[in-house]
């Protein structure tokens, strides 16, 4: 018996401007191609060839887990100590999530064939050095990427917002978030996967932040901006649940050291490249959200309800269009910006009234780590969550809402008060650099608010 495989077969220019087609097989459902559309893109030099690679074995993960096997066949070896490292990460770390929910063994054997880059020496890494004219901020219209956004216009840098988009619908959807223009780098998956998936192939989440990053990296060497910003917090390293003393994050993708693996490999194919970085690194979701609370307009705007990429109706009423109200994000989203609403303008914003709704108690346990695993979702720590109920009880126009009066005591009882006051206002405050360049060192130097 053949035993399973997938082969990642490489990258070509798929015939149309702008275009480049990214060819996969397994052994059980064949061939795929997918093809990315960038506005702007000439044939590639050999520097934006190795980062094309680079892409070709990250958006591979989209195909590998239909039939998910402990071998993984290459094109070519990988151009660096540094892409092997993270192809690794992102086929294990980064599909943890998918294992587990499969009841697949958890971490995975793999073989990469073959493993050992190619020798060449590469220098250190330094990041850009060049004072910044010019950064492409990756926008998903949800408040992180909002307050990012906020942050490099700061910094006095002309920021491009840019989204890689799988329809047109997406596209609505962003484009209502904001007044800016966006670039739309588009997306096409195999169709062949969704047919796949209907006959029993697996699936389940992919490291998509990853995947959009290296992304985004190209369409930077394409239009040469400075910088790659994305907009992911400390919260994100906050493991979802930990299996046989493993941990398996939901985010993996959107962690420090999946941030550190992306720049290491990027650096190693393109030295004199963009500079990619998260201008969130150092902070909390409760900063971000009380800094998205003294934006006005972002505020009005802004969506963190992933059902948001399934109402297919653009003429829904907005509240129902931006927030379903009864899922873990919004659960999520409303708790960690009640802090800094009123309950009424709460209530205007999310289009119902989140920590009253009876329905949304067991999403806010798991949130507040009163269950084995947080939600399968991009949500705060379990810390956090929990200082913010504590918070809300003690102000008056939050303590009768139901989760708060419910679970604050709770808590409260099992950490005590001055600890959870102590958390949140740490919270408030930011921890280290990160990656940072020079002219965005602002982020990490505490405000009096």
């Amino acid at each position: 018996m053949t035993e399973a495989s997938f082969q990642v077969l490489g990258w070509r220019p798929s015939g149309e401007p702008g275009g480049f087609a990214f060819s996969y097989r397994c052994t059980r459902f064949g061939a795929f191609e997918e093809v990315l559309r960038f506005p702007r893109a000439a044939a590639p030099t050999p520097i934006q060839a190795r980062l094309l690679d680079l892409a070709a074995v990250a958006i591979g993960v989209s195909y590998y887990k239909a039939n998910a096997s402990g071998t993984i066949g290459l094109a070519a070896p990988f151009a660096s100590a540094a892409a092997r490292d993270l192809a690794h990460a992102l086929y294990s770390e980064g599909l943890g999530e998918f294992y587990v929910r499969n009841n697949l063994p958890y971490p995975p054997r793999l073989k990469f064939t073959p493993d050992a880059p190619t020798p060449r020496s590469a220098p250190a890494l330094t990041g850009a050095s060049r004072p910044p004219a010019r950064a492409v901020v990756a926008f998903g219209g949800g408040m992180d990427s909002h307050v990012a956004l906020s942050l490099v216009q700061r910094a006095g840098v002309a920021a491009d917002l840019a989204t890689v988009a799988l329809s047109d619908k997406i596209k609505r959807v962003i484009e209502d978030c904001t007044d800016a223009p966006v670039t739309f780098i588009d997306r096409t998956l195999d169709p062949r996967l969704l047919a796949a998936n209907k006959a029993g192939a697996l699936n389940g989440h992919i490291p998509v932040t990853a995947i959009n990053s290296l992304i985004l990296i190209l369409h930077a060497c394409f239009t040469g901006a400075d910088w790659v910003v994305f907009a992911n917090e400390r919260s994100a390293d906050e493991a979802t649940l930990t299996v046989d003393g493993h941990d398996v994050n939901h985010q993996f993708s959107k962690t420090f050291r999946a941030e550190k693996l992306i720049r290491e490999a990027v650096f190693a194919a393109s030295p004199n490249g963009p500079d990619y970085f998260s201008a969130l690194r150092p902070v909390s979701e409760l900063w971000i959200a009380q800094q998205l609370a003294r934006l006005p307009g972002p505020l009005a705007r802004f969506r963190s309800c992933n059902r948001n990429f399934v109402f297919s109706d653009r003429s829904k009423a907005l509240a129902v269009g931006r927030w379903c109200g009864q899922c873990a994000k919004c659960v999520f989203t409303a708790l960690i910006m009640a802090p800094f609403l009123r309950r009424a303008q709460s209530v205007s914003l999310f289009g119902s009234d989140v920590l009253d709704n009876p329905a949304n108690l067991p999403l806010a346990e798991e949130l507040a780590g009163f269950t084995d695993a947080k939600p399968w979702e991009c949500v705060g720590t379990i810390e956090e969550v929990s200082a913010a109920l504590s918070h809300l009880l003690d102000e008056p126009d939050w303590r009768d809402a139901l989760i708060v009066r419910t679970l604050a005591p709770k808590l409260r009882d099992r950490v005590s008060t001055a600890a959870l006051t102590a958390h949140f206002n740490a919270s408030l405050s930011t921890f280290g650099p990160g990656f940072l360049p020079p002219a965005m060192s602002f982020i990490a130097v505490p405000e009096n608010v």
